[in-house]
This record gives C-alpha cells, sequence and structure tokens, in this order.
C-alpha cells in the first residue's frame, strides 16, 4: 500500500488485511455478478475477467489488501469490500488531507491503523500525535512519519498498536515506504530514493518496491518524467524501463512488475520486472490511481477522468 503525498501526475490528469472495526455502512454495490442456477460460486475476484469491486465516492487513492478484504479511502472516509464484491463497509471518516493522500491509513493482521488529524488512531482509539502522520504496513510493524513536518520522526508499531516512536527520522519529505527483508526500510522521497539511510537516486519518486538486490520505483522528475526507474544494487546504477510513460503506483509478485498509466488510463504488466510491457485492463473513463496484488489478481482504485468529484470504483483484473 502507498501513502503519497504532494501533487502528481493524476491532478492533471483528472481534472481535463480485514480490519476488526465495529463500524459498519458505505455504498451498496452490485457490480460482482452472483453465479446462476447450479454454478459454483466464485471464490477469485478477478476469475472472469476484469471486473468492478465496488462503487467509491470522490478522489479514491490508497489501496490495501488484508485476507479476504480490499481496503481503499476517497473523500468521504475509509471503506473495505470483500474481494469477490458487496456492499461497503465504512471503517472511518477522519479529517482529509490533500489529495492524493486524502485518509492516510495501514492495515496490519487485520487492524486498521489511520491518521485523523494529528492523531495516529488504531482500532478507533488515538494512540499517538504526530502532524499529519503518512502509514506504510511493513512485514510485521506499522510505520509512521510526518507529512507535514522535516525532518520527520519515525514511529512503529507492532499489529496490536504497542509501540511509539523510534528516535529515527527522515530528512526528505517521504511518499511511502518499502520493506527489504527484516524490515529494512527503503523511502520514496523528494528528492531521494533511500534504503537503510544510504541514497540510491537523486531522482524524486512518486512509489517503490524493493527486493534484497533492486529496487524500481516511479519517477515524477524533470528529466525522466512519469515512468518506471531500476536500481541495481549495490552499483547504484539507475536506468529507466522502456514503455513505462506514465507511470505512478507500483506493486510487484515474485515474477513480475505492475503499474498504473496515468497518461494512457491503463493498468500494466512488466513481464519478469525488465519487460517486454503489456496492458492488463484500460478505460477511457477512468483514471487508475493506486494497486496491489495477491496470487492470482490485480486491485487497483481509479477516479473519473471527466469529473473529480464524481464517484470512484475498485476494479481486479488477472495479473496473467
Amino acid at each position: 500500500m502507498r501513502a503519497r503525498s504532494g501533487l502528481s501526475i493524476f491532478c492533471l490528469v483528472l481534472t481535463a488485511c480485514g480490519a476488526r472495526s465495529e463500524i459498519r455502512g458505505g455504498l451498496p454495490d452490485a457490480s460482482i455478478v452472483d453465479a446462476g442456477g447450479d454454478e459454483p460460486i466464485t471464490t477469485s475476484s478477478c476469475a472472469s475477467g476484469v471486473v468492478q469491486i465496488a462503487t467509491t465516492g470522490a478522489q479514491p487513492d490508497t489501496i490495501a489488501l488484508d485476507g479476504d478484504w480490499v481496503y481503499w479511502h476517497d473523500a468521504t472516509g475509509i471503506f473495505r469490500a470483500k474481494k469477490t464484491g458487496g456492499p461497503p463497509e465504512t471503517l472511518a471518516q477522519p479529517a482529509l488531507y490533500f489529495w492524493p493522500d486524502l485518509a492516510a491509513f495501514a492495515v496490519g493482521d487485520g487492524h486498521l491503523f489511520y491518521g485523523d488529524g494529528d492523531a495516529i488512531v488504531f482500532q478507533g482509539t488515538t494512540i499517538d500525535k504526530l502532524p499529519s502522520p503518512g502509514f506504510a504496513a511493513g512485514p510485521s510493524h506499522v510505520f509512521a512519519w510526518s507529512r507535514d513536518v522535516l525532518p520527520s520522526p519515525l514511529f512503529r508499531y507492532a499489529f496490536d498498536g504497542t509501540g511509539g516512536i523510534t528516535g529515527g527520522s527522515f530528512p526528505h519529505k517521504t511518499s511511502t515506504l518499502a520493506f527489504q527483508p527484516v524490515e529494512t526500510i527503503c523511502a520514496a522521497e523528494d528528492p531521494a530514493v533511500e534504503c537503510a539511510g544510504q541514497l540510491l537516486s537523486g531522482l524524486s519518486a512518486t512509489d517503490l518496491v524493493v527486493t534484497a538486490n533492486d529496487v524500481w520505483f516511479t519517477s515524477n522528475d524533470s528529466t525522466n518524467g512519469a515512468r518506471v526507474m531500476h536500481v541495481a544494487m549495490p552499483s547504484l546504477k539507475t536506468a529507466p524501463l522502456a514503455d513505462t510513460t506514465g507511470a505512478f503506483a507500483i506493486a510487484q509478485d515474485d515474477t513480475n512488475l505492475y503499474f498504473t498509466d496515468g497518461l494512457g488510463l491503463r493498468v500494466r504488466r512488466i513481464e519478469g520486472k525488465t519487460g517486454p510491457v503489456s496492458d492488463i485492463a484500460s478505460d477511457s473513463s477512468f483514471g487508475p490511481v493506486d494497486l496491489v496484488v495477491d496470487d492470482t489478481c490485480v486491485y487497483w482504485t481509479a477516479s473519473s477522468r471527466f469529473d473529480k468529484t464524481g464517484s470512484g470504483v475498485v476494479m481486479a483484473g488477472p495479473k496473467n
């Protein structure tokens, strides 16, 4: 999941897991068609192709998976729905930040962490204070940092909400985190990409994914524009990936990379993490924003291309 901040390519394009929360509600959605007659019920979101999981409010962005649930936020709050569709559930309606990070949140082992003004909220209860916190979930902890204060203090919480300030900090404006083994932190920042405090690239990054020896990030700088960049470690050789213009959010599995293309209004796959690049889905009415993957499907949020105040969607499509 990404917790981005600041303006992006989507500001231009769009203008022309399960949380154990007792809060319920949300918008009804009938976008997943039930199997008829004696046909088996579909258990995979994208078993029949590209499908709509839910309708959202305006300006949906960050998306996350936990167990059988898909989580997202939009201009009206934080929601979840079953991967196989059904009515969304309202989990929280915090004070909104600036788009595209309206309501920062993370999900860890079924627990919801989110920001509400200067409050860090765990399962509906304030556990800490931090100016406009952003969040990212690692393998065993949820991390929080300030989107307004530099250098930003770093907080780390176990999935049960225990923990707090670490003594670490981020010197640059941080958009999101990714994690190497044993929760070594890599940060997408403006104007830098760092892992364990080592500067890997001086290019501004919107989103990133990492392995033990590689970093891929979506750039947003004057030289390369919006596209996918690759950093090989330990040489730190940095190179753009071909045919990735318009890239904004990025995700990975063991084999491939996946990204949202805000210019072409597409969700795309990079075979073998080096290419070629192919389309998973495209829609001239909606611009894809953030994405995540599980074993079989890609899930993404998309906002109306023609009416930024209108409703958006949560979609799913086969990875291959």
